[in-house]
């Protein structure tokens, strides 16, 4: 008798458990995809048992945006921040690397590095080609300073060119450069990682989900808030593999930074971290 009754008291949590209400994002990028780790973990732990993530297959960064706008397919993904975005869906204001985004060091490939030791201007830098996403706003903005971008479908295609030789650097953020390009070493082991010269602007990474979903942004928005302020995201970014290589933050105090812009938003003013 006391297995039927514990047997029909745990048939409810069971159905509970299967009721929670989907929440949809993308899938990764590539089988390696550690910045798809990252930020799967963080709605992991915001959506904490009040809703369950599903994750769907990406069909690339434009048409996975387009789809989250039309809500079709994806209720939530995480994308650079432009005017655009910001205007056609609802942006999450708490910044996924605490203002680290626009903090730039370089993949290159090993035999360039003598070459990109030289560099501490802009104009030097301006003589070299750029990979960049292809819907990348940071395309856009090293456009307008002058420097050579080629805008590059996925991820994967970027990493090939450089060891090819069709573009000279990748700029990525000081918290993803390192871990992105370890999970890929075996495949690319000619390419390296270096910040002797950052590059730093105005960007940011942010949640973004359609303008019907208010009531879902403004939950993920508190449970963001609530890591901030508790310290438990700092604690979360020291840890996790694609952003633990930059710390302490102190490693790069010595590099030549090159200031695309100025320009900073209220939300990064509030939750960056003091560099």
């Amino acid at each position: 008798m006391k297995k039927l009754l514990a047997l029909f008291w745990f048939i409810p949590v069971l159905c509970l458990a299967a009721e929670l209400p989907l929440v949809r994002t993308i899938g990764p990028q590539k089988a390696d995809d550690v910045s798809h780790t990252y930020f799967t973990a963080l709605l992991q732990q915001t959506l904490k048992g009040q809703y369950q993530l599903d994750i769907i297959d990406y069909p690339g960064q434009g048409r996975a945006l387009k789809l989250l706008e039309a809500g079709d397919f994806f209720d939530v993904m995480w994308s650079g921040s432009s005017q655009t975005r910001n205007k056609q869906l609802i942006r999450v204001p708490i910044p996924l690397f605490k203002g680290g985004l626009g903090i730039r060091g370089a993949v290159l490939h090993q035999r360039f590095q003598d070459t990109f030791l030289q560099i501490t201007t802009l104009q030097e830098l301006q003589r070299f080609s750029i990979c960049q996403g292809r819907h990348w706003p940071d395309a856009d903005v090293l456009e307008a300073a002058g420097l050579h971008v080629i805008r590059v479908q996925s991820f994967e295609a970027m990493l090939s060119m450089l060891s090819i030789g069709r573009c000279d650097l990748l700029f990525l953020s000081i918290f993803e450069g390192k871990g992105e390009l370890d999970a890929v070493k075996q495949q690319f082991p000619e390419l390296i990682w270096d910040t002797h010269l950052l590059l730093r602007y105005h960007t940011e990474m942010y949640f973004y989900l359609n303008k019907d979903n208010r009531q879902l942004a403004t939950y993920i928005e508190s449970q963001l808030i609530e890591m901030m302020t508790s310290g438990a995201f700092a604690e979360f970014m020291a840890s996790h593999a694609l952003t633990r290589q930059a710390f302490p933050l102190q490693q790069f105090e010595q590099s030549i930074v090159i200031r695309l812009s100025e320009e900073a938003d209220k939300s990064l003013k509030k939750w960056a971290f003091d560099w």
